[in-house]
């Protein structure tokens, strides 16, 4: 069974356990609130959380049917509906599980009327809905646009000199068939713009497999800081073979980080250094 089917249909196996207590807490209330007010919408609740499935059920099919299962190359839509899903039913599983610990202290104090278990139902469809809706435009913005945070470090122990030196952070770009060479050109610039004089990539070149190594490493190369970038192995990278992602890095002039950490020599800040450590 390729890898890829594998980790999502682990992950749908977690989800699923997830989804069984979150359908029966929304149909519960949908009882509570009355069943005239919304006449029968239990199939409607098992319909919202099985449509999340596609993705799973279509690959795990494909493959019994012995057909060569590829889940990146299935239609887009499908894949952000089992992700989207995914992060929602986690999400708004704590809201619940709270709500639930409120309806469970308030029996205890003696509290169990009509009103409450109506509360209760409002509360839960209401979270739901929020939540919902927060999750999809989340997954939207953050798909689709580029942000970066600053963070200002006070380390008194370093010389003068280094204030203002400035080390660029990035992570997972996870290159495969939607993240492509022109979706990483246009982060790669958004780091140049920053004018780094160091960056750390902390991982996850790739998705998985090694088709897209070479372009994601080439990319990598365009990144512009006086004392170079560093790389750390990710677990995504592990999984498609550590070894082919090293060399295509060092190929490209990448420095690989693999349990050890290195001094760079100083670069016009008279006699200081800067270290680099692996970060695990």
């Amino acid at each position: 069974m390729p890898w890829l089917l594998k980790m999502t249909l682990f992950a749908a196996a977690i989800k699923a356990v997830v989804d069984l207590y979150l359908g029966w807490r929304i149909i519960r209330a949908v009882d509570f609130l009355g069943s005239s007010m919304f006449g029968n919408w239990s199939w409607a609740v098992v319909f919202f959380f099985v449509v999340f499935y596609l993705l799973p059920l279509s690959g795990l099919l494909q493959y019994l049917f012995g057909v060569n299962v590829d889940i990146l190359t299935y239609p887009k839509p499908l894949l952000y509906l089992f992700w989207f899903g995914f992060a929602f039913s986690f999400q708004v599983l704590l809201w619940v599980v709270l709500l639930d610990v409120f309806k469970l202290l308030a029996n205890a104090t003696g509290v169990n009327a009509p009103q409450l278990e109506q509360l209760y139902g409002v509360l839960v469809l209401g979270v739901s809905l929020i939540v919902f809706c927060y999750t999809a435009y989340k997954m939207y913005a953050d798909t689709n646009h580029i942000t970066t945070e600053q963070v200002t470090l006070v380390e008194q122990k370093l010389p003068a000199v280094l204030d203002g030196f400035k080390i660029v952070h990035i992570t997972d770009i996870q290159a495969d068939r939607y993240t492509g060479a022109s979706k990483i050109e246009r982060y790669i610039q958004q780091v140049n713009q920053q004018n780094p004089d160091l960056v750390v990539v902390t991982g996850d070149l790739i998705s998985y497999g090694t088709d897209y190594v070479d372009m994601a490493a080439e990319e990598l190369a365009r990144i512009q800081a006086p004392y170079g970038t560093y790389f750390v192995i990710g677990d995504h990278d592990y999984w498609a073979g550590s070894e082919h992602i090293k060399k295509a890095l060092v190929e490209q002039g990448i420095n690989v980080l693999e349990a050890k950490n290195e001094y760079l020599k100083n670069r016009g800040y008279n006699n200081s250094s800067v270290r680099a450590y692996q970060c695990v």
